[in-house]
């Protein structure tokens, strides 16, 4: 127990007593905290060196006279220390003088408040120290509530809101400059981003009442353009379309329109998007555009690969360099269209068809001034319309109308299956039968020969079993008379020699020019009206 002292009013004067410490580990009185108390009490006039005297004595209670004053007696008091950040305070309980009043729980805390000790006054460490009598030891008597640290608020997009643009290295060590993955790809309903609020955290107060406030945190909100909703605690963002999200100055945007503000080249890579694509300058050879609505090009269409499900619109026409390959689920419209292959869904419009493949489930119109058809092969479900038909020069131009230019292909296809497939038959099958015959009679053969001889028999078998469902296949497509009624080529123009038009399973080539003119199937035979 620490050494502790009382003041014993005498009728001649004021004693100082002093309890030495019981333990080895236990603080002395000090004369400091002595004076301290005395001056606290009102004794004006303190001779330290007597303190000193007396507290230095060696018995286990020493005594001696401070003050020839008679006082009245003490109450036990409290010494009050509050850190310098003001979280803590420390009290001291000192004794009451020799017969003055007992310590009381009561008066501690009233001397506590007048110390402005406000907040988190520990009660019940003050009434254990006052049972417990412990006096000249220091403890804690009110601890302050530290302030809670809010937390930012932020947003998680989802989606790639930065685009890395470098190319990708193949293993090879060329450079990849089709795919850059340019496009944040959404889909309708998709989460694009979510807000997690902010916390504003928690005031706190030190032991003299005073609010310690945390640090301001930051407040995020979501901002965002057209094409998207928000729930309704305006924590989530989704999308209202399938297409593409951006985040430009922390607003989120989604278009089902993807826009290239210049060419299609090696600064964009080739673009897959879902939705409709629309290109301001050219599509330069060897890139491809696939879109999942509509693509409409301001510029060119050189050697590139388009697919649309939708229509496909080019400004400045199709320099196809016989590489181009365009298709649409839709129409398609371009102001010329040279040496490409084009297949449309719906139909096909142009200016002037140049050497090349053309092929519109409905029909071929080319509609210019000079608008003509030169060269190539150019197949319509119903009607092919221009202005000219072939050249002087005689360029081999066919064109066909009345048939499915899907089932055309698949026809044409099967007859060729057929045919390479009864020719690898009639390969096979004298072997088989030799070998089959001989082996009747009872003739051996060696067995790496009848391996051979089992492979082709097998070989042979799956053979007829394909041309059987080639040959069932063929034999469901049938000439369609409405389509033939319906099936026409329109010349406003001149048709050359050497044109050859096909209507359903009828052809005509052309022997000599004609003018104004149109081609149609009458009684089996093609007309010219």
């Amino acid at each position: 127990m620490n050494g502790y002292f009382q003041i014993d009013i005498r009728s001649d004067g004021a004693f100082l007593i002093v309890h030495q410490p019981t333990g080895e580990d236990d603080e002395h009185v000090r004369v400091d905290e002595v004076c301290a108390y005395l001056s606290d009490i009102g004794v004006k006039t303190i001779d330290k060196d007597v303190i000193y005297e007396i507290l230095s004595g060696s018995d286990e209670v020493c005594e001696g006279r401070i003050s020839v004053l008679f006082r009245e007696e003490q109450a036990a008091r409290i010494a009050i220390d509050v850190s310098e950040d003001k979280m803590k305070a420390f009290g001291k309980i000192f004794p009451p003088s020799v017969g003055g009043p007992k310590l009381n729980v009561e008066d501690l805390m009233d001397q506590i408040s007048r110390a402005k000790v406000r907040f988190g006054v520990l009660e019940e460490a003050i009434k254990e120290a006052v049972e417990k009598e412990a006096y000249n030891t220091e403890f804690v008597i009110a601890e302050g509530k530290e302030p809670v640290q809010g937390v930012d608020g932020r947003i998680e997009y989802y989606f790639e809101t930065e685009k890395n643009l470098a190319p990708r290295l193949n293993e090879d060590g060329t450079v990849d400059y089709h795919d850059l993955n340019m496009i944040s790809h959404i889909s309708e309903g998709e989460l694009l981003a979510k807000l997690y609020p902010d916390d504003p955290g928690e005031n706190g107060m030190n032991v003299m009442g005073e609010v310690l406030r945390p640090k301001k945190v930051k407040k995020v909100k979501l901002a965002y353009g057209n094409n998207i909703e928000i729930n309704e605690d305006k924590t989530e963002l989704r999308s209202m379309v399938t297409g593409h999200a951006s985040l430009t100055n922390g607003k989120v945007f989604v278009s089902n329109v993807y826009q290239v503000p210049a060419d299609v080249d090696t600064t964009t890579g080739d673009i897959d998007f879902e939705g409709s694509v629309e290109i301001k300058g050219n599509v330069n050879s060897g890139f491809s555009v696939r879109s999942g609505g509509d693509i409409t090009i301001g510029g060119v269409v050189e050697g590139a690969k388009l697919e649309a499900k939708g229509k496909i619109v080019i400004a400045n026409g199709i320099h196809g360099m016989g590489r181009a390959n365009i298709y649409a689920g839709g129409s398609i419209a371009a102001k010329f269209i040279e040496n490409a292959t084009v297949y449309s869904d719906e139909s096909v419009n142009a200016d002037s068809i140049l050497h090349s493949n053309v092929y519109a489930l409905y029909d071929v119109r080319v509609k210019g001034k000079k608008g003509f058809i030169v060269g190539g092969n150019i197949q319509a479900g119903v009607s092919i319309e221009t202005q000219t038909l072939g050249s002087a020069m005689g360029a081999t131009t066919v064109v066909e109308v009345g048939v499915n230019p899907r089932e055309r292909a698949r026809v044409t296809e099967l007859q060729m299956l057929i045919k390479r497939t009864n020719e690898e038959i009639a390969k096979i099958e004298p072997t088989i039968t030799a070998a089959g015959k001989k082996i009747g009679l009872g003739e051996k053969f060696p067995p790496e020969k009848m391996q051979i001889i089992q492979q082709l028999s097998r070989r042979y078998q799956t053979l007829k079993s394909e041309l059987k469902e080639y040959e069932e296949e063929f034999s469901q497509f049938k000439t369609d008379p409405e389509a033939n009624r319906r099936a026409q080529v329109e010349v406003k123009g001149d048709a050359f020699p050497g044109v050859s038009v096909i209507i359903s399973d009828v052809s005509k080539t052309l022997a000599e020019k004609r003018s104004g003119c149109k081609f149609v199937r009458q009684d089996g035979d093609i007309k010219i009206i």
